[in-house]
């Protein structure tokens, strides 16, 4: 097993990490953002999912939200 960390940015400032162990052979380089997400989303516990969702609806003082 090898181990990575994934980082993830809730919104500009906040950003939680998940390390995560995946087999020797196994190559994230290729994976787009939308697959790491898909690891996180197995590898993380429920407190961590929900962290990450009340960060996205926090407003944070001192940081601007980009517009969509």
């Amino acid at each position: 097993m090898q181990w990575f960390v994934l980082v993830l940015e809730a919104q500009p400032g906040a950003r939680l990490r998940q390390p995560i162990a995946l087999s020797i052979g196994f190559d994230i380089s290729g994976l787009d953002d939308g697959a790491l997400f898909s690891l996180f989303k197995q590898a993380a516990p429920v407190e961590s999912r929900d962290l990450l969702s009340k960060l996205r609806a926090a407003k944070l003082p001192g940081i601007t939200k980009p517009a969509s």
